[in-house]
Protein backbone atom coordinates (compact mmCIF):
# COMPACT_ATOMS: atom_id res chain seq x y z
CA UNK A 1 0.00 0.00 0.00
CA UNK A 2 1.31 3.10 -0.87
CA UNK A 3 0.77 6.45 0.93
CA UNK A 4 1.56 9.89 0.42
CA UNK A 5 0.44 13.21 -0.83
CA UNK A 6 -0.48 14.82 -4.50
CA UNK A 7 -1.44 17.97 -5.20
CA UNK A 8 -4.75 18.09 -7.98
CA UNK A 9 -5.11 19.96 -11.39
CA UNK A 10 -9.01 20.74 -11.28
CA UNK A 11 -11.26 21.93 -14.13
CA UNK A 12 -14.81 22.47 -14.33
CA UNK A 13 -17.20 23.44 -16.92
CA UNK A 14 -21.14 23.75 -15.86
CA UNK A 15 -24.40 25.10 -17.42
CA UNK A 16 -27.19 26.78 -15.56
CA UNK A 17 -31.03 25.94 -16.52
CA UNK A 18 -34.03 27.72 -15.75
CA UNK A 19 -36.30 24.48 -14.22
CA UNK A 20 -39.20 27.04 -13.40
CA UNK A 21 -40.49 27.78 -9.82
CA UNK A 22 -37.31 29.29 -8.38
CA UNK A 23 -35.13 26.18 -9.52
CA UNK A 24 -32.17 25.78 -11.00
CA UNK A 25 -30.81 22.78 -12.97
CA UNK A 26 -27.37 22.38 -13.18
CA UNK A 27 -25.14 20.32 -15.45
CA UNK A 28 -21.71 19.89 -16.10
CA UNK A 29 -18.10 17.86 -14.35
CA UNK A 30 -15.28 18.31 -12.58
CA UNK A 31 -11.98 16.77 -13.91
CA UNK A 32 -9.20 16.04 -11.26
CA UNK A 33 -5.63 15.41 -12.96
CA UNK A 34 -2.25 14.35 -12.83
CA UNK A 35 -2.20 12.87 -9.22
CA UNK A 36 -1.97 9.00 -8.73
CA UNK A 37 -4.57 6.29 -9.71
CA UNK A 38 -5.97 5.95 -5.44
CA UNK A 39 -6.43 9.93 -5.52
CA UNK A 40 -9.36 11.55 -4.02
CA UNK A 41 -10.58 15.20 -3.50
CA UNK A 42 -13.62 16.32 -1.91
CA UNK A 43 -14.32 18.87 -4.54
CA UNK A 44 -16.68 22.08 -3.41
CA UNK A 45 -19.27 23.63 -5.97
CA UNK A 46 -20.69 27.48 -5.24
CA UNK A 47 -22.96 29.33 -7.23
CA UNK A 48 -21.58 32.71 -7.76
CA UNK A 49 -23.84 35.69 -8.06
CA UNK A 50 -23.80 39.45 -8.39
CA UNK A 51 -22.21 41.95 -5.68
CA UNK A 52 -19.50 38.80 -4.93
CA UNK A 53 -22.26 37.12 -3.44
CA UNK A 54 -20.73 33.61 -3.29
CA UNK A 55 -23.28 30.29 -1.98
CA UNK A 56 -21.65 26.52 -1.50
CA UNK A 57 -23.60 24.45 -3.08
CA UNK A 58 -22.37 20.70 -2.22
CA UNK A 59 -19.05 18.50 -2.71
CA UNK A 60 -18.09 15.95 -5.55
CA UNK A 61 -15.78 13.09 -4.60
CA UNK A 62 -13.64 12.44 -7.71
CA UNK A 63 -11.14 9.85 -7.69
CA UNK A 64 -7.89 9.44 -9.93
CA UNK A 65 -6.87 11.13 -13.23
CA UNK A 66 -10.94 11.40 -14.07
CA UNK A 67 -13.86 13.56 -14.92
CA UNK A 68 -17.10 13.12 -12.83
CA UNK A 69 -20.14 14.03 -14.39
CA UNK A 70 -22.25 16.36 -12.15
CA UNK A 71 -26.21 16.92 -12.41
CA UNK A 72 -28.76 18.71 -10.32
CA UNK A 73 -31.80 20.75 -9.40
CA UNK A 74 -31.72 23.14 -6.70
CA UNK A 75 -33.36 26.45 -5.20
CA UNK A 76 -31.86 29.56 -5.55
CA UNK A 77 -32.67 32.94 -4.62
CA UNK A 78 -31.87 33.85 -8.36
CA UNK A 79 -30.28 32.64 -11.63
CA UNK A 80 -26.60 32.49 -10.72
CA UNK A 81 -23.89 34.23 -12.97
CA UNK A 82 -21.35 31.04 -13.03
CA UNK A 83 -21.25 27.73 -11.03
CA UNK A 84 -17.30 27.14 -9.90
CA UNK A 85 -15.35 24.84 -7.98
CA UNK A 86 -13.16 25.29 -4.68
CA UNK A 87 -13.94 29.54 -4.46
CA UNK A 88 -12.51 29.59 -1.39
CA UNK A 89 -9.56 27.26 -1.91
CA UNK A 90 -10.95 24.73 0.05
CA UNK A 91 -8.41 21.86 -1.75
CA UNK A 92 -5.19 22.84 -2.40
CA UNK A 93 -5.01 22.06 -6.77
CA UNK A 94 -2.83 23.40 -9.46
Amino acid sequence: RRTGTAIPKLDAKFTVADAGGGRYKVTGSITQAQVPATFASVVPMYAHFDKGVILKLGRAVVVSNASKPVEFDIALPKRPEKIGINAMNDVLSR
